[in-house]
């Protein structure tokens, strides 16, 4: 089956199994700018942690953020300019978080220096309101973070994957990895580590890491929810010269054989999945998506947020939550979104 899908400044017109056509309607993009950036968000000890970084000052001087709800609606700032002791906040100065993940009753943060990739940031909590900022530097700035088989798996820009079990002592190891990594996920007794290149690279023990090259493939994405995971690729179209791309949606059990599910003439790269009561809600950029059925195109729906930069997805206390620039949004059903947007205080 073909899943084509025509992105237009005025309109996004969307055609499912050949022939069931959806219009939905023009958006402008917001004109305030945000000082808030979110990369990704997670839930667990029954609360959601949304991380980023907050611009300070200029120019472009970033500071560690997370944010803390239990509903998803209403949320605290954890860490900020303004509610910091000043030691901790020359330590969070310049950095900024990029994943978060949950697991053996702590929460680990990770990310790095806003401009300089050598600088690794990594926060620890027991109860997600107390963090530690860990001392070892990993000479490295961590991209994201995940949870499986008793530890945490953090990856960085540089292709190392780091290893921990309380994460706080972490031990580094080499991936043979095509072009540079952007995120990790962890199903199905699995860690799998994407990127900007062809390559995947899987592991069960954390002690071999193998490489998975899909065919045609510039840059992938994946993300992992009921028991499956669901990856995006941009994939090189053209025979011969020329440059022609496609955007891909891949599906996978156990991370090692991937399925060609749509395709598409507008690249967009999955940002993140979940599942509840019969609903996959997918984020893009730009896109929120709804289906009961991930095969079945007919099923998909565009829940068009257009021109919302969404970086990550959760689920809980019945509320799925999608984070990105500037902005959060929560529903019930993945079908009716509200909205919290945190624009730049004055406008310049």
């Amino acid at each position: 089956m073909l899943y084509s899908h025509l992105w237009k400044r005025c309109g996004v017109i969307t055609l499912l199994a050949l022939s069931l056509f959806a219009l939905v309607g023009c958006s402008e993009p917001p004109t305030a700018v945000s000082d808030v950036e979110f990369y990704d968000v997670t839930f667990a000890q029954n609360r959601f942690i949304a991380v980023g970084g907050q611009r300070i000052a200029d120019p472009g001087t970033y500071q560690a953020l997370l944010l803390t709800s239990s509903d998803g609606k209403s949320w605290q700032p954890l860490t900020s300019p303004l509610e910091t002791p000043k030691a901790s906040q020359e330590l969070l100065a310049g950095h900024i978080l990029r994943g978060i993940a949950h697991g053996n009753g702590t929460f680990v943060a990770v990310g790095g220096s806003y401009n300089n990739w050598t600088s690794s940031l990594l926060l620890t909590s027991s109860d997600g309101q107390t963090w530690n900022v860990v001392e070892q530097d990993l000479k490295s700035r961590m991209v994201d973070v995940a949870y499986g088989n008793g530890k945490f798996v953090a990856v960085s820009e540089e292709r190392q994957a780091w290893t921990s079990t309380d994460g706080k002592t972490w031990t580094s190891k080499s991936l043979d990895f095509q072009g540079g990594i952007t995120g990790i996920t962890y199903g199905n007794n699995t860690f799998v580590v994407y990127g900007s290149g062809s390559s995947l690279a899987l592991s069960n023990d954390l002690t071999t890491w193998t490489p998975h090259t899909l065919e045609k493939v510039t840059q992938s994405s994946v993300s992992f929810a009921n028991n499956q995971f669901l990856g995006s690729a941009i994939q090189n179209t053209c025979q011969g010269t020329g440059t022609c791309q496609a955007y891909s949606l891949l599906h996978s059990d156990q991370g090692k054989q991937w399925s060609l599910m749509y395709t598409s003439e507008q690249p967009r790269s999955i940002r993140g999945f979940a599942f509840h009561n019969g609903t996959y809600v997918v984020v893009q950029p730009g896109q929120l998506w709804t289906a009961s059925t991930l095969n079945d195109p007919t099923t998909w729906k565009s829940q068009s947020q257009a021109w919302r930069e969404f970086r990550g997805l959760a689920f809980g206390n019945n509320t799925f939550v999608a984070v990105g620039y500037g902005e959060i949004q929560w529903s019930s059903d993945g079908a009716t979104w509200e909205t919290k947007t945190y624009p730049r205080a004055t406008e310049e």
